[in-house]
């Protein structure tokens, strides 16, 4: 019998997400995302979506960032979501929560990342149709395509106005960068840019973390962090 440790992280991804990956193992689904991307029904974020989350900040370092570097997993996909409705309040939108077929079935443990226990994507109206920004594979999907491809068991759908009325929605907190710890960005950044070469997103977040590091002044706070530890070493 083969141990499952056997298996963790047998699955070695290069410039590709858990999500395609998955897709690409079953011809129709496959086939059905194909037809898609050729349609214009799966594309990218769009770029006003991608301009306002560089304008917002989590944890060290931009929204953007935050929500294209680190794969989506149960500790995280909370956390984008509420991002990304800062996005789009000129929009109407709602959040769903919900089963899919990435959550029944990626066997997470292969793939060497934490697991997705369920799914939450925005639904946002734009002219006269719906788009899912899926916070999974980090695509915009047209509704119809999505459900097709992930065949949601929704659990708990939040409306805009709930989201927009909730007591904390006034708080300053992703509109502001806090600097307190900075300095955990000397290492973390040189991490980040040393993937970027296999990075399913790098295309946007190369540009990004040269544009975020020139808007903390990296350099000086380089600089600063190896003055201040040599005279603590005198």
């Amino acid at each position: 019998m083969i141990d499952r440790k056997d298996l963790y992280g047998s699955i070695k991804l290069s410039g590709e997400t858990v999500f395609h990956h998955n897709i690409s193992q079953d011809k129709d689904k496959l086939d059905i995302y194909n037809k898609a991307v050729a349609a214009g029904k799966i594309v990218e974020f769009d770029q006003t979506t991608l301009t306002r989350l560089r304008k917002l900040y989590y944890a060290y370092y931009s929204a953007l960032i935050y929500m294209f570097y680190e794969p989506t997993t149960f500790n995280n996909i909370a956390n984008k979501a509420e991002l990304l409705t800062h996005t789009m309040e000129d929009k109407e939108y709602q959040i769903v929560h919900g089963d899919t077929d990435s959550t029944r079935n990626i066997p997470f443990f292969m793939y060497g990342v934490e697991h997705l226990d369920f799914n939450s994507w925005l639904e946002v109206k734009e002219g006269q149709k719906v788009w899912v920004y899926d916070l999974f594979s980090m695509l915009k999907i047209e509704k119809e395509t999505y459900y097709k491809l992930e065949h949601p068991e929704i659990k708990q759908i939040i409306s805009k106005s709930t989201i927009m009325n909730h007591p904390g929605r006034e708080r300053d907190d992703f509109k502001t960068y806090h600097n307190g710890f900075d300095y955990m960005l000397i290492g973390i950044i040189p991490e980040m840019e040393k993937n970027m070469p296999n990075h399913p997103f790098a295309d946007i977040l190369i540009p990004e973390i040269t544009r975020f590091k020139k808007e903390i002044d990296f350099e000086k706070l380089v600089l600063d962090f190896s003055t201040e530890t040599k005279r603590n070493l005198k």
